[in-house]
């Protein structure tokens, strides 16, 4: 197939999670042998799309599919799905990628547009849209019975199981610390929605209660100094690290954390979760359906803690400290599932396939 992907950014040595996500797409499509074509000119395989006016609609009307990656606001290539566009790009079939719910927008920029106007937009030109791909099940059933999207593919998102592996070298500055128990957190501080002062009372607690224990929290991400001042002396930030630097980071580590308030956060699928589970960590997280079907899975009841909740965090924590047998079997159940489902490779190619399917029902209708 030839595809046109759109609104998507890639750079190199980025430490960005929704960059992770277009470079993994775009390497296991091109390794299924589809064709890729984007704005952005010297990807590794991908093609530019040209800048002059002919030459642009020669090519885009050239294309099986457009598939638009949508961030929080509608991109303006999702309404080619709606004519005039539609006629003039000739569009076999528009595909929008729904990767968080669309109040995002509220978790990082006051002066973004309201909720309410963001989401109607998206009803505007939802009739053009021939497919949405949503990273889960929540966010599916949001874009069809809100946005009225009727065709919706739920594809989670995975991480790389030869990229992250509990044997990876761990980097230098975790050597000081490998008689601890180690827990990490990854994540940004511009996001609203994550629940550091959860991590803060945790930390607290247990550095009150169980001091005798070496536990150490770990931070990783951009824009987290200003909660340092406020953390107890077990806790340690690492800034931003490049997503390829991750995995050194990740295999000296025992508990990987994925904290929320309530809100959009039940609609999204954390990039840190399957990478945290490729590396062979045990999982703590607040409520979302994925989490609680997860944590069934994995015959860890436990794993889910409700919104807040530092004491049964703290409580968690030591249990999996002092339990090595239950560690060991998560580690192995953890990183099996990645390995077997949610992995870069079959989210991939379970979209191309629905692609292909669909457009394969075009052709016979024709």
């Amino acid at each position: 197939m030839r595809i046109a992907y759109l609104n998507a950014r890639y750079q190199k040595n980025h430490a960005g999670g929704g960059t992770v996500h277009v470079e993994q797409f775009m390497r296991h499509t091109l390794a299924l042998g589809h064709e890729l074509w984007a704005w952005q000119e010297n990807i590794l395989g991908v093609k530019a799309i040209p800048k002059d006016f002919v030459g642009r609609v020669r090519t885009l009307r050239s294309m099986d599919a457009f598939y638009v990656r949508i961030d929080v606001t509608l991109p303006y290539e999702a309404r080619w799905g709606m004519p005039p566009k539609r006629w003039l790009y000739k569009t076999r079939l528009m595909v929008w990628e729904f990767n968080t719910h669309p109040n995002y927008a509220s978790t990082r920029s006051r002066g973004a547009v309201s909720s309410d106007t963001n989401i109607d937009t998206f009803r505007k030109y939802a009739p053009g849209c021939d497919l949405a791909v949503c990273v889960s099940d929540a966010l599916g059933d949001f874009v069809r019975d809100e946005i009225g999207i009727k065709n919706v593919l739920v594809v989670p998102n995975g991480s790389d199981p030869e990229l992250f592996y509990p044997e990876h070298e761990s980097v230098g500055r975790m050597q000081a610390f490998a008689d601890y128990f180690n827990v990490v957190w990854i994540g940004s501080g511009k996001e609203k929605w994550h629940d550091l002062e959860m991590v803060r009372q945790a930390a607290a607690i247990i550095s009150d209660k169980y001091s005798n224990e070496k536990i150490a929290f770990h931070l990783i991400g951009a824009d987290l100094m200003g909660v340092m001042s406020d953390m107890p002396v077990n806790v340690f930030y690492w800034g931003a690290q490049p997503y390829r630097q991750l995995p050194g980071w990740l295999s000296p580590m025992d508990v990987g954390l994925v904290l929320y308030v309530e809100g959009s956060a039940e609609y999204g699928s954390p990039l840190k979760l399957f990478d945290y589970m490729a590396s062979g960590l045990c999982v703590l997280s607040t409520p979302s359906r994925f989490m609680v079907e997860l944590s069934k899975e994995l015959d860890q009841p436990n794993m889910v803690i409700p919104f807040g909740d530092a004491n049964g965090l703290a409580e968690e924590v030591i249990k999996l400290c002092r339990d090595k047998e239950m560690r060991t079997r998560l580690s192995a159940a953890t990183r099996q599932l990645v390995v077997e489902r949610y992995n870069w490779a079959r989210a991939v190619r379970d979209t191309m396939e629905k692609i292909e399917e669909m457009l394969s029902k075009k052709k016979v209708r024709t």
